[in-house]
């Protein structure tokens, strides 16, 4: 996220403790998860948080 200068809020979830609200959100219980605010879009697993990232912001894309 840094790379590509875009904001984020870190928000701590005790994944073990199942809370409602975060099972509601992701069914599977893991993190990390990306909640996209301009989209309300729920992305789960790194890999693919990464790819939806990418995708999103192409315009931003660091090339090593």
């Amino acid at each position: 996220m840094a790379a590509k200068d875009i904001g984020l809020e870190l928000v701590k979830e005790n994944f073990w403790e199942r809370r409602k609200e975060f099972i509601a959100m992701n069914p599977a219980g893991t993190v990390p998860v990306l909640f996209d605010n301009q989209s309300a879009s729920v992305i789960c697993d790194s890999s693919i948080i990464i790819e939806y990232i990418e995708e999103k912001h192409q315009e931003t894309r660091n090339f090593l």
